[in-house]
């Protein structure tokens, strides 16, 4: 992260956060939980880490690390998604928490990353916190309608859709 020239950046630790298992004899890998000094890492970054992404199944595996109550004390934003319930958004003292659009889903390959891609760019472009958590539930109710991202062309639609976001403080 020191690296990054930006002024801000954005991190979605569930990549960092879970690795590939061993290859079973049959079936698929499983998902097991990722050793690394997260928590270093943060500290390290913390003047220009902005927003961070984590979602309510991370929380689950790293609940014996008090992985949110880190995240909150050292990073200006931290945005909780929560699949089907939408987001919560915490920045300093203030929660917010956006519903997500109804949608059939069929695939949740990539909504996680659209959903921190949609909120970055309303972010960067002078939306409120409200307003970034509507957009990225919108966007990312977009990507799960089809298998694989093939619904990606259709991301346009999310700005119809956030309108209809519901958003409780």
């Amino acid at each position: 992260l020191g690296a990054l020239e930006a002024r801000g950046i954005g991190l979605g630790l569930p990549g960092l956060l879970k690795a590939s298992g061993p290859r079973p004899a049959l079936g698929r890998r499983p998902v097991v939980r990722r050793t690394w000094a997260w928590d270093a890492a943060l500290d390290h970054a913390r003047e220009r880490l902005s927003v961070v992404f984590v979602s309510d199944e991370d929380l689950e595996s790293f609940a014996d690390f008090g992985l949110l109550e880190t995240l909150r004390a050292r990073v200006p934003w931290v945005v909780l998604t929560e699949g089907r319930r939408g987001c919560t958004v915490f920045s300093g003292g203030q929660t917010v928490r956006a519903g997500a659009f109804p949608t059939m889903a069929r695939d949740p390959t990539g909504a996680g990353d659209t959903f921190a891609a949609a909120f970055l760019y309303a972010l960067a472009s002078g939306a409120s916190a409200s307003e970034a958590a509507r957009l990225a539930s919108a966007a990312a109710s977009v990507v799960v309608e089809a298998q694989g991202g093939s619904s990606l062309s259709r991301l346009g639609e999310c700005f119809a859709r956030a309108s209809t976001v519901t958003i409780r403080k």
